[in-house]
């Protein structure tokens, strides 16, 4: 399934907005969060917007607009842990055949130090979308 993606500047245009009034929007919880596709982009899921809107489009309140978004979240965090736990499968073509013992450590503890731990990729995730964005209210000032 492709997932189209609307940048600010496309989304406030398509609202009628100023991108600060987009900004607003999800600060305040009416408007989902975009999501970090790199280092300098950013962008809204299409579908999780269009869902929104048709929500305002049918009359309901803030609160009940800000629930849905907070749904959408989570739902957004469901998807991708269960992406990472589908990345975190192993590609073996086959099983190692039986009787065989290997003696050498899983790949995932190589070049680790004693007693520590690799971070999960929803560690990492979350540090990523959790980082500000540039211009934002808390972007961090130099």
């Amino acid at each position: 399934m492709k997932t189209n993606y609307l940048r600010a500047d496309q989304l406030a245009s398509t609202l009628g907005l100023s991108k600060r009034t987009v900004e607003r929007h999800v600060d305040s919880g009416l408007m989902v969060r975009p999501i970090r596709l790199g280092a300098r982009v950013i962008a809204f899921p299409e579908q999780e917007v269009s869902v929104v809107l048709n929500a305002r489009a049918v009359g309901n309140t803030d609160a009940e607009v800000r629930t849905l978004v907070q749904q959408l979240h989570a739902q957004r965090e469901l998807q991708a842990a269960a992406a990472r736990n589908m990345a975190s499968l192993p590609l073996t073509a086959a099983p190692p055949p039986c009787g065989s013992a290997s003696s050498q450590p899983p790949a995932s503890s190589a070049g680790l130090q004693p007693g520590t731990r690799r971070r999960s990729s929803a560690e990492r995730w979350r540090e990523l979308v959790a980082t500000p964005v540039k211009g934002g209210r808390n972007a961090p000032t130099r």
